[in-house]
């Protein structure tokens, strides 16, 4: 079966950094689980290219995020992390 050509889709900018500051990983770490360069990746990230279906489904993996997320038109507001009441005994 011939291989089908990678699909781009658009991607808000802001959604995009917004998902991949609060993930926890850098540009780098994330540009090597999908194979491609970091120059790639900061372009993808700026939204001067747009990522093909696979990588959005990738990085939703990596993310824990529903593909959806990156179809936002706006990045959402998140609840504050709460406080940590533990105590060093």
């Amino acid at each position: 079966m011939p291989r089908r050509a990678p699909l781009p889709v658009d991607v808000e900018p802001s959604v995009m950094k917004w998902l991949i500051d609060s993930s926890g990983w850098t540009s780098e770490e994330l540009a090597k689980r999908l194979k491609t360069s970091s120059r790639n990746m900061a372009r993808i990230e700026s939204g001067a290219k747009k990522p093909t279906l696979r990588q959005l489904e990738e990085l939703s993996k990596i993310f824990e995020r529903p593909l959806a997320a990156f179809l936002l038109s706006e990045p959402r507001a998140e609840k504050p992390l709460p406080k940590d009441y533990r105590w060093l005994t």
